[in-house]
């Protein structure tokens, strides 16, 4: 799934806004994957194994984005800024489908469900 013109406008948005430099990793499974630190590739591949498109794929994606754009970082404060940064560029995108901003605790109990789902 190629990034969007949107995607693409909410990175550069959150990175003039912040101050923060993009690092250049592509919000794609494969982006995503890449960018992963090796202890993390089986919970993403496993957590990806169990949804199809649609609003979880997106949180899922948004999610994995973030960690490896955090992961990226190489101080505390790097860590910090890349965490504000990857938070706004996915607000900017949700905002820029039309959709309402999916509150914090709902997020966390979708991400929560895939520990519980592959316990199962």
């Amino acid at each position: 799934m190629p990034e969007t013109d949107a995607w693409r406008e909410a990175v550069r948005e959150a990175a003039e806004e912040l101050g923060h430099r993009d690092p250049g990793i592509p919000r794609t499974v494969a982006g995503v994957q890449d960018a992963l630190r090796q202890e993390l590739r089986d919970e993403f591949l496993a957590e990806l194994g169990t949804l199809s498109d649609g609003g979880p794929f997106e949180v899922f994606l948004d999610h994995w984005w973030t960690q490896v754009v955090v992961d990226a970082a190489t101080d505390e404060q790097g860590r910090d800024a890349a965490l504000d940064f990857a938070d706004l560029a996915v607000s900017l995108r949700i905002l820029s489908d039309g959709r309402p901003p999916v509150p914090t605790a709902e997020v966390e109990a979708l991400i929560s469900s895939f520990g519980t789902a592959e316990a199962q």
